[in-house]
């Protein structure tokens, strides 16, 4: 039985922990300090049902959701570069559509 090859992100760590390391092109200023790399956290069940209780505007429950799960703030995250925003939803909608890098391959027990 083959199974289907894991799906690769330019610059994208899928980690054995079920987060991913993500290489930003552009330094991001959070806490305080220059980054060049977001973990964006697996997300758990209550994480997504969390994010289908958001109210409002589409693109701000998503940058809601995706603050959350690297751990910083809509107003840190306000100051991504595109390109690398871009970068994060694609994991975003990775883990959502159950296609992240670290999902595939598995089998039920």
């Amino acid at each position: 039985m083959t199974t289907a090859p894991e799906p690769t992100l330019t610059g994208v760590d899928w980690l054995e922990s079920g987060d991913a390391r993500i290489t930003l092109r552009h330094p991001l200023r959070v806490d305080g300090k220059e980054t060049a790399t977001l973990i964006m956290r697996c997300p758990s069940l209550l994480d997504i049902e969390a994010m289908e209780t958001l109210t409002g505007p589409d693109m701000a429950r998503e940058k809601a959701t995706v603050a959350g799960w690297c751990s910083i703030t809509t107003e840190e995250l306000n100051a991504i570069k595109w390109p690398d925003y871009r970068r994060l939803q694609q994991v975003y909608v990775a883990y959502c559509a159950g296609t992240a890098g670290n999902f595939t391959g598995m089998s039920a027990a």
